[in-house]
C-alpha cells in the first residue's frame, strides 16, 4: 500500500511541476481510473483569479533575451470551462514595434479550446475529447493536500482572498516545503487552490464562490 501511495503521490507532482512551469497537461479521467487508490484529485469551486506569472521571451536581433511578466484573469467555472486573459504584460520593443501578450485569451468550453489575440481573432483552435481535462497554462493544478499526507504550515500571503464576499487582505495560506527547497503555497482551504509557486506563480486576489473547506487535520 506505502509503494502504491508513493506512485501515485509521485504522479500528482508531476503534474504541479509541469503545470508550475507553464506547460499544457492533458489529464484524462479514464487513465486515472486504472489507478482507482490514487488520491482524489479536489474539484475547485467556481472563482475569478488576478495572478501574476511569467510570460514569453522575446529575442531580439543580437541583443541578450528579454524575460516579461503578465498579469492575468482567469474565470473559472469548472474543468471544462474557463476564461484566461493577459491584462497586464512587459512591453518589449522589436523592429517591427511593440510587442505585448496584454489581451491574449485562452478559453476552454467543453471540449473546445481557443487562443485569441487582442482583436479577438482565434490564432489556435483545438477540440479535447469529453474526458479530458485541459489545465491553465501556468497555474498549478488542484493538489489532493490530505490525501497525500504532506506536511503543511500556516504562512501569511499577499493575496486577498474572499469567500463569497468575506475578504482578507495578506491572507493565511498553507506553506509547504518540497525536499528540494522551493515552496509551494495553497488557499487555508481543503481543496488545493494554489497562491504562490516561488516567483513563478503569484496570486495578487482570488474570490471564490464558495464557503471555505476546512482541512480535517
Amino acid at each position: 500500500m506505502a509503494q502504491s501511495l508513493s506512485l501515485k503521490l509521485a504522479l500528482v507532482l508531476v503534474i504541479l511541476a509541469l503545470t508550475a512551469a507553464g506547460i499544457f497537461v492533458a489529464v484524462s479521467t479514464s487513465a486515472r481510473a486504472e489507478v482507482p487508490e490514487a488520491p482524489d484529485i479536489p474539484t475547485w469551486p467556481s472563482f475569478t483569479m488576478l495572478y501574476e506569472a511569467d510570460g514569453p521571451i522575446y529575442s531580439v536581433g543580437d541583443s541578450d533575451p528579454v524575460s516579461t511578466r503578465e498579469v492575468r484573469q482567469l474565470v473559472y467555472t469548472s474543468p471544462t470551462q474557463w476564461t484566461d486573459t493577459v491584462i497586464e504584460a512587459t512591453a518589449v520593443q522589436t523592429p517591427v514595434g511593440t510587442e505585448s501578450t496584454v489581451g491574449n485569451t485562452s478559453n476552454l468550453k467543453d471540449t473546445s479550446y481557443t487562443e485569441s489575440d487582442a482583436s479577438g481573432e482565434t490564432t489556435y483552435t483545438e477540440t479535447v475529447e469529453a474526458d479530458t481535462t485541459i489545465l491553465v497554462s501556468g497555474v498549478p493544478a488542484p493538489f489532493p493536500i490530505e490525501d497525500s499526507r504532506i506536511t503543511t504550515s500556516p504562512t501569511t500571503t499577499e493575496a486577498k482572498v474572499c469567500f463569497f464576499d468575506e475578504c482578507t487582505e495578506n491572507a493565511p495560506g498553507l506553506l509547504y516545503r518540497k525536499a528540494s527547497g522551493t515552496e509551494a503555497v495553497y488557499v487555508d482551504d481543503a481543496r488545493g487552490i494554489p497562491l504562490r509557486m516561488e516567483d513563478s506563480f503569484v496570486v495578487r486576489e482570488i474570490r471564490i464562490n464558495a464557503a471555505r473547506q476546512q482541512l480535517s487535520q
